[in-house]
């Protein structure tokens, strides 16, 4: 299954995303990530699946709480996507 892990900065901009997502209707998931994944510290992501993609990066964009980066995650494979 695919999916994508939204990378945010912090957990305040990750609860920010997460806020705009829902009132979009779109379901997420807030999980913990390494600091391979934020470039830093440990920071947070937000999981939603493939479909609900490209609704989820107009929402974060009108709402003004755009990811760090975006992750395309599929199986055991990692890939950093442009938005």
């Amino acid at each position: 299954m695919e999916r994508y892990l939204l990378v945010a900065r912090s957990i305040t901009h990750a609860q920010q995303m997460m806020k705009v997502l829902d009132r979009a209707g779109i379901r997420t998931r807030v999980l913990r990530a390494s600091a391979e994944l934020t470039g830093r510290g440990c920071g947070y992501t937000l999981e939603i699946s493939r479909r609900n993609y490209a609704r989820a990066l107009d929402a974060c964009r009108t709402g003004g709480v755009q990811p760090v980066r975006v992750i395309l995650v599929s199986g055991d494979t990692r890939q950093e996507v442009t938005p």
